[in-house]
């Protein structure tokens, strides 16, 4: 029944999101937090995964802890992290997802800083206390900006680079979290990671209509 649900969804409301709906810059809502979603950029509000691993950041200790977002599109992780009193950076390869990010950091009154990085980059080394990752994952290069927040390349290159980088922003007790969906091939995505020293384990799962959305906590073995 969920694959035909899916594939219904697909041919129907896809298509009418990426044609009309998405074309033009929306509101999106999350406990207090108003975010202006600029065409373009992930929109929170229609995927479970931000939000789902937003209520989980909510319940962990974030006041004064040194926090970064990879990829933070229209930038609901690293407010939600602000608003509870980290001390946040962001990172997006998505011009348009960083002016996106800082202007609903300004409207909303919460201190983010934003860097426009492909994957690490741009982005001086240094460990952080918390990271999060909501990935691209779908296997297929992208074509546009737009496109790397869905697909992670044809070989998973977005997975190779981001844990062969990781222990460049790390120390012993970093919490890195991370996101996926049913719909991704999980068996790929954690052989990268062990090759690169890291395992990946679920600490929280949701079965949503279509998908079930599980939070990684990934821990260096090596």
């Amino acid at each position: 029944m969920r694959v035909i649900l899916k594939t219904l969804l697909g041919a129907t409301l896809k298509p009418w999101l990426e044609h009309y709906y998405l074309k033009s810059s929306r509101t999106s809502h999350f406990k207090g937090i108003v975010m202006q979603v600029t065409p373009g950029v992930f929109h929170p509000g229609l995927f479970f995964s931000s939000r789902f691993l937003a209520q989980y950041l909510e319940q962990i200790p974030l006041t004064g802890r040194h926090f970064l977002d990879v990829g933070c599109g229209a930038g609901l992780l690293p407010l939600v992290a602000a608003k509870h009193g980290a001390i946040v950076e962001a990172i997006d390869i998505n011009s348009v997802a960083v002016v996106t990010t800082k202007d609903n950091a300004v409207d909303n009154g919460l201190s983010v800083r934003v860097i426009e990085s492909d994957l690490f980059d741009a982005l001086p080394i240094r460990a952080f206390d918390i990271i999060t990752v909501n990935p691209p994952f779908y296997p297929k290069n992208p074509s546009n900006a737009a496109d790397y927040a869905w697909y992670c390349g044809d070989d998973f290159q977005y997975f190779i680079r981001l844990f062969g980088s990781l222990g460049d922003y790390i120390h012993t007790h970093t919490e890195i979290l991370m996101v996926l969906s049913s719909d991704c091939d999980l068996e790929r995505i954690a052989s990268i990671a062990t090759d690169n020293g890291y395992q990946m384990n679920v600490i929280a799962e949701r079965d949503f209509w279509i998908e079930t959305d599980m939070i990684y906590r990934i821990e260096r073995v090596r």
